[in-house]
């Protein structure tokens, strides 16, 4: 992943700090009764599937690669959205990077990168957890959306350009935000 950033320096760009997600709980996040309703609804879809629906399939002389297949398009999507949220956490702690340079910040997240220059770049820290915290960039600061973890993966795009990102969980958020003010940021 540091190879990846090396890459998109440009010219004479200074990297002023890079970092990776800290690890934190899957409950911890500001979205966690979001999340608890989730696993509730998939709960319930699961349940409701093998308490009336294979039964009443079976009851009326259904195969069972019938039923099985009625297990699966009852459940898929309720199941996938229940387990988004831990997909997410896993691929930003291990597969992910932030830089801030002299010009912009940078999200590497998979195979994914999101930049943003940073002239006249608007930023917010929210969730906050000890030293760490969330930063969002540009369209993510003013976005309804309130879950940091999904914009972290996903980025804020308009028209399939990034207008926004966020630094997901960084550890010394302070620090970081401290760069990012243009009266501590060197000169270009």
């Amino acid at each position: 992943m540091e190879n990846t950033l090396n890459e998109l320096l440009e010219q004479n760009e200074k990297v002023l700090w890079f970092g990776r997600v800290e690890k934190s709980r899957l409950l911890d996040a500001p979205d966690r009764r979001r999340q608890i309703a989730l696993w509730c609804v998939a709960a319930v879809f699961l349940i409701a599937t093998v308490a009336f629906v294979l039964p009443y399939m079976a009851g009326i002389g259904r195969p069972a690669q019938v039923l099985a297949i009625a297990f699966v398009v009852i459940n898929f999507v309720p199941l996938l959205l229940a387990s988004r949220p831990a997909l997410d956490k896993a691929l930003l702690e291990g597969k992910t990077l932030y830089a801030v340079t002299d010009r912009r910040v940078i999200a590497v997240v998979k195979s994914n990168v999101y930049v943003l220059p940073l002239e006249g770049l608007d930023f917010a820290i929210t969730g906050r957890s000890g030293t760490c915290g969330n930063i969002r960039f540009g369209a993510a600061v003013s976005s309804d959306s309130p879950d940091d973890r999904a914009d972290a993966v996903l980025g804020i795009q308009d028209q399939r350009q990034v207008t926004g990102l966020v630094f997901y969980h960084i550890a010394d958020v302070d620090t970081v935000a401290g760069l990012l003010r243009s009266e501590e940021r060197p000169a270009a």
